[in-house]
C-alpha cells in the first residue's frame, strides 16, 4: 500500500481546481492515487473556471446526486461590450456593442431583476442532452437547436467591484444555474453585450473553497489528512440510530412502518430533508426520504441509497 493511501477512503475531498483543467482531468488524477476505489464529483466546473470542486470517494459516491443538488456560490467577472459563441472567455467573439455609461444605482437596480426565481436558456455549449447528444457536440458542428428554458433561483447577486467595461459579482444560486447565461443576460439588461470573463466557485452546499486543497499539496502530503469523513458528509442529513432488527429490515430493502418511523424520527422533522438510518456499529447506512402527513406524522418512506462504509478498528 502506498504511503498516500489511507486504510479507508469513504468521504469527500475538496479540491481547488486550477483554471485550464477539466473536472474529469482532476478526477482522473486523484483516481490514480486512490485506485481501485470509486471516485466522482458533485458538479462540474468548466475548464476556464477555477475554485471549489468537491470529490466523493468510495461509498460517498452514492451521495453524489444529492450533494450536486445543493446551492452554489461564485465570484464572477463579466466583460461588457463583446459576446462570444460560448458565452465565456474561451469562445470566439461573434458581436460587439458600445458600453453605455451606467450609474451605480442603475446597475444595482438592474441586478435586482435577476434575484429570485428566473428562467434560463441552457447555452448551446453545455452538457445538456438533445436527442441523445450533448448540446456542445452539436454546437461544435455549427448547429443550434431549440432548447427549453429552466427555472433556477438566484438567492443573492451582489456587485463587488466594477470598471468601465467589466463587473465583478458575487452570486449565490441554486444548482443548475448557468453563470455564463446570467452574465450575458445582465449585459443585455444594461443595454450592451457581454460574456463571462472569469469564474471562481467559492461554495458548494456546506463545503467552502477556504477548506479546499491544491493538487500539488495533495500529491506532496498525501490524502489521509485531507479526507472529510463520511460521518461529516452525512451531517447534512437528519441522523436516526436504529436497532439491529430495524437495520436488518432496511438493509433488505424493506421500508419501516408508520409506527416505527414515529418512534425514530424527531418530532420537529417536517419532511424537508433526507434521513440517514444508521445501523448499530455504523454500517449499513440507509438514506431515505420520509413523507409527513397533514398532522405532522410520518406516513411512509422511500429508500434512496444504501451505503456500507468501511469501519476501522
Amino acid at each position: 500500500m502506498k504511503k498516500n493511501r489511507p486504510r479507508a477512503l469513504d468521504g469527500a475531498l475538496l479540491v481547488d481546481k486550477p483554471r485550464g483543467m477539466t473536472s474529469f482531468d482532476v478526477v482522473k488524477k486523484i483516481k490514480a492515487w486512490v485506485h481501485p476505489l470509486k471516485i466522482g464529483h458533485t458538479g462540474t466546473l468548466d475548464p476556464m473556471a477555477e475554485g471549489l470542486l468537491p470529490l466523493v470517494i468510495g461509498e460517498a459516491t452514492k451521495l453524489s446526486r444529492f450533494l450536486s443538488a445543493e446551492g452554489k456560490s461564485y465570484l464572477a467577472k463579466v466583460s461588457l461590450g463583446t459576446a462570444t459563441d460560448t458565452l465565456d472567455a474561451e469562445g470566439k467573439v461573434v458581436s460587439s456593442s458600445a458600453v453605455p455609461r451606467i450609474e451605480d444605482d442603475e446597475l444595482r437596480q438592474a441586478l435586482k431583476k435577476f434575484e429570485g426565481q428566473i428562467q434560463q436558456l441552457p447555452p448551446m455549449f453545455s452538457a445538456v442532452h438533445h436527442q441523445g447528444r450533448r448540446l456542445y457536440e452539436l454546437a461544435r458542428e455549427g448547429k443550434e437547436v431549440k432548447r427549453n428554458e429552466r427555472r433556477v433561483r438566484i438567492y443573492r447577486l451582489e456587485l463587488i467591484e466594477r470598471g468601465s467595461d467589466w463587473l465583478k459579482l458575487l452570486v449565490d444560486c441554486s444548482s443548475g444555474t448557468y453563470i455564463r447565461s446570467l452574465a450575458s443576460d445582465i449585459a443585455v439588461e444594461l443595454g450592451t453585450l457581454g460574456h463571462l470573463a472569469e469564474l471562481t466557485r467559492t461554495r458548494s452546499g456546506t463545503f467552502e473553497l477556504a477548506d479546499a486543497h491544491k493538487l500539488d499539496e495533495l500529491r506532496a502530503e498525501g490524502l489521509s489528512q485531507a479526507i472529510i469523513t463520511l460521518d461529516e458528509v452525512l451531517c447534512r442529513f437528519v441522523r436516526v440510530d436504529t436497532q439491529a432488527q430495524q437495520a436488518e429490515r432496511l438493509a433488505q430493502g424493506q421500508c419501516l412502518g408508520a409506527k416505527d418511523l414515529a418512534k425514530l424520527i424527531p418530532s420537529s422533522f417536517r419532511g424537508d430533508n433526507k434521513i440517514c438510518f444508521i445501523a448499530p456499529g455504523g454500517s449499513p447506512v440507509i438514506l431515505a426520504s420520509v413523507e409527513i402527513d397533514a398532522a405532522g406524522k410520518p406516513a411512509g418512506m422511500k429508500i434512496l441509497r444504501q451505503l456500507r462504509p468501511k469501519i476501522l478498528v
